[in-house]
């Protein structure tokens, strides 16, 4: 996952077919690092959010997209980096959300059990 800085990276990974271009080589020369991966053979961009190497178990095919299917066999992250994600033609940066506080947790809590589907005191006579 690309850092916010790595927009560059992200525009070129996305939008070039790697049957004509050689984006390694291309991404090196707009100043971008990467190092071997531990389990696999490929490289891993430096500096990114999250970096996840992974084995390839399934391809299916949806028009002129194919979803890689695969199983993480080892993951780095860095939280202090923060995720670019792309959306509707931009690059936005992703960012933490508060989970509730505990008395919050409690309180939502409290209302699904007067909510529960098999609660009797919901049943109308």
């Amino acid at each position: 996952m690309c850092s916010t800085s790595q927009s560059i990276l992200s525009s070129v990974s996305g939008g070039y077919s790697g049957r004509k271009y050689d984006k390694i080589s291309a991404l090196k020369e707009l100043g971008f690092k990467f190092y071997k991966a531990k389990t696999i053979d490929a490289l891993m961009v430096k500096e990114a959010s999250l970096n996840v190497e992974c084995k390839l178990f399934n391809e299916i095919t949806f028009g002129d997209h194919i979803m890689l299917i695969g199983e993480v066999l080892d993951a780095t992250s860095n939280p202090e980096i923060q995720s670019l994600i792309y959306h509707n033609g931009r690059y936005w940066p992703l960012k933490d959300v508060v989970k509730p506080t505990q008395g919050e947790r409690e309180r939502i809590q409290n209302t699904l059990e007067k909510h529960r589907k098999n609660n009797p005191q919901n049943i109308d006579d």
